[in-house]
């Protein structure tokens, strides 16, 4: 029992540290990111933790920018990818009256090889969502425009991008907490009423 104990306080004492050290003094890339053992940790260790490092700021999308086919959106660091751009490509494979789109996006150069960006996609006539765990290109495809003005609109502002800072833990965490709220159970309404 005791060197149990010992071991958990160990391990404890090297995560503390481990995440007060700055990545850039670490003198190799390690396969892991110490936050993602958070969830392996006994609760009463791994709460206040991620208490700390994810605020309820960060499950708020945050924009990153706007993919269009004339201006590029410029680089942004992610949560997992230190880089990442976007830019929209024009098409009509569907023969529709407007056409359709292809959303490329490029992330590199992970903070570590267990890691995920998520990321909200927007135009005023849809909302979609992708998740990236592998360095490379990605696309998103638009299959067609819902109308002439989402057309116009994607032309000239492009499609929004919006990165979920908390990534994958911390978004599922959040979303967790709130699905009981939209759920008809005892247990949502237990936790709607607070009793």
């Amino acid at each position: 029992m005791e060197r149990t104990f010992s071991l958990k306080i160990l391990l404890t004492i090297s995560l503390f540290l481990v995440f007060l050290t700055p990545q850039s003094s670490l003198a190799t890339k390690l396969p892991f990111h110490p936050r993602d053992l958070l969830p392996l940790l006994p609760r009463q260790v791994s709460w206040p933790i991620l208490n700390y490092l994810n605020g309820a700021v960060d499950l708020l999308p945050t924009f990153v920018g706007a993919a269009s086919a004339f201006n590029d959106s410029g680089e942004w660091k992610g949560a997992c990818f230190y880089e990442n751009r976007a830019w929209m490509e024009f098409h009509n494979k569907t023969g529709s009256e407007f056409g359709g789109g292809t959303l490329h996006l490029k992330v590199s150069k992970a903070h570590s090889w267990t890691c995920m960006d998520i990321y909200v996609f927007a135009t005023p006539y849809r909302v979609t969502w992708d998740y990236y765990f592998l360095s490379r290109e990605h696309t998103l495809e638009f299959n067609e425009w819902e109308s002439k003005a989402e057309y116009e609109y994607v032309q000239h502002r492009g499609v929004s991008i919006f990165l979920m800072q908390a990534g994958m833990l911390g978004t599922l965490e959040a979303l967790w907490e709130v699905f009981p709220l939209f759920t008809n159970t005892g247990w949502g309404r237990i936790l709607i009423l607070g009793s």
